[in-house]
């Protein structure tokens, strides 16, 4: 609820009375809405970002022969990198987030063939 409440301040510059009325009025029923894509980008991330960074790391340490310094910031950018990919869940997250969207997209499938 936190994050749904810093979500409407920042979005619409309320107080943040008036952004938890604001949630109360859209019910429990919305309360959940949105939390599907961080829910799977998080999930993703971490396991996209520590496995490719070993994968990474371990390729260009054995094809290259520099420093292990260098090679570990490469693997950790190129691991990133790859990790930026997944934002399109952040814009789902906050389409399903804004009141305005509510009628437009029902569920997280909605929402992600609106934006892909």
């Amino acid at each position: 609820m936190l994050q749904k409440v810093l979500f409407r301040q920042q979005l619409y510059g309320l107080k943040t009375k008036e952004a938890v009325h604001q949630l109360q009025k859209d019910g429990i029923r919305n309360l959940y809405r949105g939390i599907l894509p961080p829910l799977m980008q998080k999930t993703t991330t971490l396991a996209l970002m520590f496995g490719l960074y070993e994968d990474f790391s371990s390729l260009l340490h054995s094809h290259t022969s520099a420093p292990e310094l260098l090679t570990c910031s490469m693997a950790a950018v190129l691991a990133g990198t790859t990790e930026a990919l997944l934002t399109p869940f952040e814009r789902v997250q906050t389409l399903l987030q804004d009141y305005k969207h509510h009628d437009k997209f029902t569920n997280t499938y909605q929402a992600f063939k609106f934006v892909v």
